[in-house]
């Protein structure tokens, strides 16, 4: 369909269970791909959203766990986080 500009995958939330720095977090969240941020309009506090989920296997975080894992949105950026005890996302 020619009209289409953009197409994204979402899932709906999920209860996930996240670890960094032996702090451990369980938050509802959800999986999309790489348009999301080119079709929505949520602010980004650090980052560039074209290429935020570009890049496997990176994550998106709320504001609330960037502090809680990092200490700020900004020193998150690359930092690794464990997703379910098993998959290691930037």
């Amino acid at each position: 369909m020619p009209e289409v500009e953009y197409a994204s995958s979402l899932t709906s939330n999920e209860v996930n269970t996240f670890e960094a720095g032996g702090k451990i977090l369980k938050e509802e969240g959800c999986y999309a791909d790489t348009a999301f941020f080119t079709m929505f309009t949520y602010p980004l506090l650090e980052g560039d959203k074209a290429t935020v989920l570009s890049q496997r296997p990176n994550i998106a975080l709320s504001r609330k766990m960037a502090a809680h894992f990092f200490g700020s949105p900004h020193a998150a950026i690359g930092q690794p986080i464990k997703l379910n005890n098993s998959l290691s996302l930037k």
